[in-house]
């Protein structure tokens, strides 16, 4: 079926906009889209519906039609067939039944057959003239007979199966549309003396179909008017309310929208803090001209602070790459408690020991979060590798909170583990009981270089595979690049993170500290 609409599109656009303009209410105008909406899918629906139809009951017809073209040639005698065609081989030789005892036979079982069917069209066979070109009848339900009258035009599909048969799909005579199944008459050899041919009107059907559609239209229609009535008798509630709401949410809007922005402003004002409190590059190239920090947080502020902290009377100066639980406001909260702890306890307590630093940061911490009373934070803390360099011995003490030391001495780069446990947190005492930090001693020449490091950057998701870049892969980064000059190095490093993470979200906070003695 097809439809031909001979408005142009840009008409017919037009149109539709002056009639929705037309429309003054909201509530009318949703009303005419779900008219046309459910006016559609209804048309749609209906349509696919007489498709289906159509094409389940020419499959259907097709199997009855091929069943009893199947059942036909297997009860029909074959022999007898091929004598009465080689018997009488000219058009008009046989005109009544009754002129063939052997003719008689065939054709009454064959009115049987069609009968006990209730086919209304005819049952016939053909008979295929090589010299010829074209089938003949020979055997015919009709009082007409049709005995050995020509069939020329004809289906190629009878041709090409007239040794195992099959199904016609639809195709036009002058007599109408018609869709047909045949079978091979075989005789007692097996060979194939005819075909039995069974024929159905394809018009009568569809007229029938069609019928089916104009009903299923008609009641379609009266669904579609009821439940637009029940849709605009809801609409019309809904919109009762809809000023009232539109403006409840402009409110909620505007609320939500001030609260971010003083959010914005005071993590803004967060961040400046921060970073006036916690040491630069800058602050590091005093005591060492060739270092850098890469540090990227992965919000505004960051829980991942680097620490530097010089004893004036002894020339001794602490670094630390600190690593806090979490990151974002959390943990830039942590990193102003471990900041000041550190400060408090290298410039003001006077500890030297890393190891004693870490210990006594780790008490500090438990007290000060009453982390033995409160359960919810036992596990708050952080991660730190802090060293101490003495530029007058050249040796160099570490102490490490799950964060190692790598130092590269020229011959080889080696990496100094830290202890296995965090600062901070009850978890582990009540396995290991007092936590104390140790401190590693190392001897150090002038330009071997240290690193130190959170967990951001080995952690970090990405490169082809979508994995880890691991701290593995650092450290041999680090080896890698060891022939170009630190502050180099700094900025290959940058450039290494950024290619690995790609497109990708940035997981945590990264810090990477690295130091030329």
């Amino acid at each position: 079926m097809s439809f031909n609409c001979s408005i142009p599109y840009k008409a017919r656009t037009n149109s539709m906009t002056r009639f929705l303009t037309t429309a003054r209410t909201l509530s009318t105008r949703i009303l005419i889209v779900v008219c046309m909406t459910l006016l559609i899918a209804t048309t749609y629906l209906t349509v696919q519906n007489y498709i289906e139809y159509l094409e389940n009951t020419e499959t259907a017809v097709q199997a009855k039609l091929a069943a009893i073209a199947n059942t036909t040639a297997l009860t029909l005698n074959g022999d007898v067939h091929e004598y009465v065609s080689e018997k009488y081989t000219k058009q008009g030789d046989i005109n009544a039944s009754f002129q063939d005892e052997h003719f008689m036979t065939l054709w009454k079982k064959l009115r049987t057959i069609k009968e006990s069917n209730q086919l209304e069209t005819e049952i016939y066979t053909l008979v295929w003239e090589e010299e010829k070109g074209f089938f003949e009848f020979v055997l015919h339900t009709s009082e007409q007979f049709f005995y050995r009258n020509p069939y020329k035009i004809f289906p190629a599909t009878l041709k090409e199966n007239y040794d195992k048969g099959g199904v016609i799909d639809g195709y036009e005579t002058e007599h109408g549309m018609w869709i047909s199944a045949f079978a091979p008459i075989k005789n007692s050899e097996g060979k194939v003396v005819g075909v039995i041919h069974v024929d159905e009107s394809l018009d009568k059907f569809r007229d029938r179909a069609f019928s089916i559609l104009i009903e299923d239209i008609l009641l379609s229609f009266a669904v579609l008017i009821m439940g637009l009535a029940l849709v605009y008798f809801f609409l019309k509630r809904i919109m009762d309310t809809e000023e009232a709401n539109k403006r409840e949410l402009m409110a909620s809007y505007q609320l939500i929208t001030k609260k971010n922005k003083e959010i914005s402003d005071s993590i803004q004002y967060a961040n400046r803090i921060q970073k006036a409190l916690l040491p630069s590059e800058v602050d590091l190239r005093k005591y060492f001209d060739k270092s850098y920090i890469l540090y990227q947080g992965k919000e505004k502020v960051s829980g991942d602070f680097p620490f530097v902290i010089s004893n004036k009377e002894t020339g001794e100066i602490f670094v630390a790459a600190v690593d806090c639980t979490g990151h974002g406001v959390p943990g830039a909260l942590l990193s102003v408690i471990g900041h000041f702890l550190l400060n408090k306890l290298i410039g003001k307590d006077r500890i030297s020991d890393p190891g004693m630093i870490l210990t006594t940061l780790h008490k500090e911490i438990v007290a000060l979060l009453r982390q033995e009373e409160n359960s919810e934070m036992t596990n708050d803390g952080m991660d730190i590798a802090l060293v101490k360099i003495d530029p007058n011995t050249n040796e160099l003490h570490f102490a490490g909170a799950n964060r190692p030391l790598v130092i590269n001495q020229g011959e080889e780069i080696k990496t100094i583990k830290g202890n296995r446990f965090p600062i901070g947190g009850t978890q582990y005492q009540s396995r290991l009981g007092e936590l104390v930090f140790k401190t590693h001693i190392l001897n150090y020449s002038s330009g071997n270089t240290i690193h130190l490091f959170s967990d951001g950057y080995q952690d970090q998701i990405g490169g082809p595979d979508g994995r880890k870049f691991l701290s593995r892969r650092l450290v041999n980064t680090i080896k890698d690049h060891e022939h170009i000059p630190l502050l180099e190095l700094g900025e290959k490093m940058e450039g290494i993170f950024v290619d690995w993470k790609g497109n990708l979200r940035q997981l945590d906070d990264v810090l990477l500290i690295g130091i030329e003695l």
